[in-house]
C-alpha cells in the first residue's frame, strides 16, 4: 500500500505525529519505492497533499536518472575495455592497420603499420594521410579508398610504390566513423614470383636457344671443314686460298656467336675455367674497346689496388665487357665518357639479395658508367630481359644485358643497374674472388696422322659427308652411319672399329652416349669421342659414361686430328666423361 500512485495521509493519534507516504513508479510502473514523511503536528493540509504529489514525481525522475547514470558509466567501461582488447590483439597481428576519420586523419595505427610507414605513432595520429602521403594522391590506393568512403562497399586491391620497390595487398573497409583498413607488405613476395617467372621464360627460351644452335652448329660444321679442304687445295692459288680462308674466318665468327647464345641459355659446356688477373685483362681490352665504341667516345680505365684474382673463362668475361661497352656507346650517339672502374670490395650476406649463387666474401667491383641519355624506371625495371630492347628495330636482339646477367649468374656473381634519364647509366658487374689458382693448361700438341678404322655415326649428311672428308685425309679408314640402329647394325655384319666419332643427339631412339654404352659392352677396347652442339657432360652420365671426351661442334681438323690420336695412343679405360678444356686450351 505505501507504493499507491497517490498520497497516503494518516493523523496524529496515539502519540504518533501526522504521517504521509507515496508510492514511487518508473514510466512502464514498475514500482521504484515509496517516500514516506512524518511530524507535522497539525497534520496535513490539503496543498500539502498536492506538493506531496509534486516531490514524489522529482523523486521519480530522480532515481531514474540515476540509473541511466550508472548504466551509461558501466557502458562507458565495457567499451573501454573492449577497445583495449581489440587494440591488443590488433598490437600482436603482423598486418598493418589504421583507422581513418571523415577528413581522412588517422584515429588509429598498430604497430606494424608503423613499422611499413616508417613513422611514430605521435607523428601519425591525428593527420591526414594525403598530406603525410602526398604521393598516393595518384595511385590507385586514393581512387579505392575514396569509393570505400562513399560508396560504403570494401575493396580488396593491391598497391605497388616503383620508388621504393614495395608491393602492398590491402582490404579496406567502411567503419563507424571513417574508413578503416588492412594491408601487408607482399615485396618479397612479388620479387620471388618474378624470379620464377623470369627462370621459366629464360628455360623456355633457353630450350628454343639450344636446338637452334644445334642445328646452326652442324651448319657452321660443314662449313668449316670445306673451308679446311679449300685450303689445302688451294695451297698453290693465293687469290683462292684466301677467299677459303675468309669463309672459314666468317664461320668461326658465326661458332662464337653461337657460343655467346649458348652461354646465355646456360647450355654452355662446363669448362674448367682458369685464373684471370682483372688489371691485364682490362687493360689488353682497351684497344678493342676503344675501337668498339668510336672516336667520339672518351673511354677511360681506372684500377683499384689489391684487386682480386678471377676463376673464370676470359673470353666470356670479354664478352661482357664489351657488350656493356657496346650498350653505353649506343647510349651516347653524339660522343661522351665511357668509363670502367674495378676496384675490391667485401660483400656480406644482405648484400647478395636476388642471387642465390652468390656467396658473401671478397668481389672485384667493375663499374661501367657512361654519360648518355639514360633509362627510365620502366625501361631499368626490364633491361636485362631477354630480347627486350629499346634500340629501332634490326639494331638489337636485345641479349646483351640479358647474357651479361648470364654470365654473371654463372661465375656466382651479381649484376647491378643504376640509371635515371638525361643522367647516364651505371652498371655494376661484381665477380667473386678466385677460391684458388687453375691448373695450367696442357700444351697443345701438333696434329698427327693415323690409319686406325674410325666409325662415324652423324644424322646430318653434309656434316656426315665433311667430317667423312676429314677423317680420310688424316689417314684413317672412315665407316659412316647415319644412327644408332645402323652402326649396331654394321657391328652385327662384324665391323670392328677402333673408335666411334658420335653426335651426341642422333635419330632412331638411340643417343650418342647410350650407342657408346652399347658398343663398349661388345667391344671393350673400343674408344669414344663424342660431339655435340650443345650438349653438357651430365647427358652422358645419365647412361654410365664416364672416361669419354665429349667436344662441341664444329670442329677444326687440328682439333679432331689432336684428340683422335690421344684416344688412340692411350690404353684403354673404363668410360669417364671429361672436357676437352682438361686436355687443350680454347678446344670447347
Amino acid at each position: 500500500r505505501a507504493a499507491d500512485a497517490l498520497p497516503r495521509l494518516w493523523p496524529a493519534e496515539g502519540g504518533l505525529p501526522a504521517r504521509a507516504c507515496i508510492g514511487l513508479r518508473d514510466e512502464q510502473g514498475r514500482v521504484l519505492g515509496a517516500l514516506a514523511v512524518a511530524g507535522h503536528p497539525a497534520g496535513f493540509l490539503p496543498d500539502d497533499e498536492a506538493m506531496l504529489a509534486q516531490l514524489a514525481r522529482l523523486a521519480e525522475i530522480a532515481i531514474r536518472n540515476r540509473g541511466l547514470i550508472a548504466a551509461a558509466h558501466r557502458a562507458a567501461e565495457e567499451a573501454s575495455t573492449a577497445r583495449e582488447r581489440v587494440e591488443r590483439l590488433l598490437e600482436a597481428v603482423s598486418d598493418g592497420f589504421v583507422a581513418l576519420d571523415a577528413g581522412w586523419c588517422f584515429t588509429y595505427a598498430n604497430a606494424a603499420a608503423l613499422r611499413m610507414m616508417g613513422h611514430a605513432r605521435e607523428d601519425v595520429i591525428g593527420r591526414s594521410i594525403w598530406a603525410l602521403f602526398p604521393e598516393l594522391i595518384g595511385l590507385e590506393i586514393f581512387e579505392h579508398l575514396q569509393a570505400v568512403a562513399s560508396r560504403g562497399h570494401e575493396r580488396h586491391f593491391e598497391q605497388s610504390l616503383e620508388a621504393d620497390q614495395r608491393w602492398f595487398e590491402a582490404h579496406a573497409f567502411p567503419a563507424a566513423d571513417g574508413v578503416a583498413m588492412f594491408f601487408r607488405d607482399v615485396s618479397e613476395a612479388r620479387r620471388a614470383q618474378h624470379r620464377m617467372q623470369q627462370g621459366q621464360r629464360m628455360e623456355t627460351v633457353g630450350r628454343l636457344t639450344g636446338s637452334v644452335a644445334h642445328d646452326f652448329n652442324n651448319l657452321l660444321a660443314v662449313i668449316t671443314g670445306n673451308a679446311e679442304m679449300l685450303e689445302e687445295d688451294l695451297a698453290h692459288d693465293p687469290g683462292g686460298r684466301h677467299s677459303a680462308w675468309l669463309i672459314r674466318d666468317a664461320a668461326e665468327r658465326g661458332t662464337a656467336l653461337v657460343r655467346h647464345l649458348l652461354a646465355f641459355a646456360g647450355h654452355q659446356p662446363r669448362l674448367k675455367p682458369e685464373e684471370v688477373a682483372p688489371e691485364l685483362l682490362l687493360d689488353n681490352m682497351m684497344p678493342l674497346l676503344r675501337r668498339a665504341v668510336g672516336q667520339k667516345v672518351q673511354v677511360n680505365l681506372v684500377l683499384g689496388s689489391g684487386l682480386p684474382r678471377l676463376q673464370l673463362m676470359a673470353g666470356q668475361a670479354e664478352n661482357a665487357i664489351l657488350n656493356l661497352a657496346v650498350n653505353a656507346r649506343d647510349a651516347m650517339p653524339d660522343g661522351g665518357v665511357l668509363t670502367l672502374a674495378a676496384e675490391a670490395v667485401t660483400l656480406e650476406e644482405d648484400a647478395l639479395e636476388g642471387f642465390p649463387e652468390a656467396r658473401p666474401g671478397c668481389f672485384l667491383r667493375l663499374t661501367v658508367s657512361d654519360t648518355g641519355f639514360g633509362m627510365a624506371p620502366d625501361v631499368l625495371k626490364r633491361a636485362t630481359e631477354p630480347f627486350f630492347s629499346t634500340k629501332e628495330k634490326g639494331q638489337g636482339a636485345g641479349l646483351g644485358l640479358a647474357s651479361v646477367l648470364s654470365f654473371a649468374r654463372q661465375n656466382g656473381g651479381l649484376l647491378r643497374l643504376d640509371s635515371l634519364p638525361g643522367q647516364g647509366t651505371r652498371v655494376l658487374l661484381l665477380l667473386p674472388e678466385a677460391e684458388a689458382p687453375a691448373a695450367a693448361p696442357a700444351a697443345f700438341l701438333p696434329p698427327p696422322r693415323g690409319d686406325e678404322r674410325v666409325l662415324l655415326v652423324e644424322d646430318e649428311p653434309a656434316l656426315r659427308h665433311s667430317t667423312a672428308a676429314q677423317l680420310t685425309r688424316l689417314g684413317y679408314e672412315v665407316v659412316t652411319a647415319e644412327g644408332g640402329p645402323q652402326a649396331l647394325a654394321m657391328l652385327d655384319e662384324g665391323l670392328q672399329p677402333n673408335l666411334l666419332l658420335a653426335d651426341v643427339i642422333l635419330p632412331g631412339g638411340i643417343s650418342g652416349p647410350r650407342l657408346a654404352v652399347m658398343m663398349r659392352k661388345r667391344l671393350p677396347e673400343l674408344r669414344v669421342l663424342l660431339v655435340s652442339g650443345y650438349a653438357l657432360p651430365d647427358a652422358a652420365m645419365d647412361v654410365g659414361l664416364e672416361d669419354v671426351t665429349l667436344l662441341p661442334k664444329p670442329l677444326d681438323a687440328s682439333t679432331l686430328a689432336f684428340h683422335l690420336r690421344r684416344l688412340l695412343d692411350a690404353p684403354a679405360a673404363p668410360f669417364r666423361l671429361q672436357s676437352a678444356e682438361s686436355h687443350a686450351r680454347g678446344l670447347v
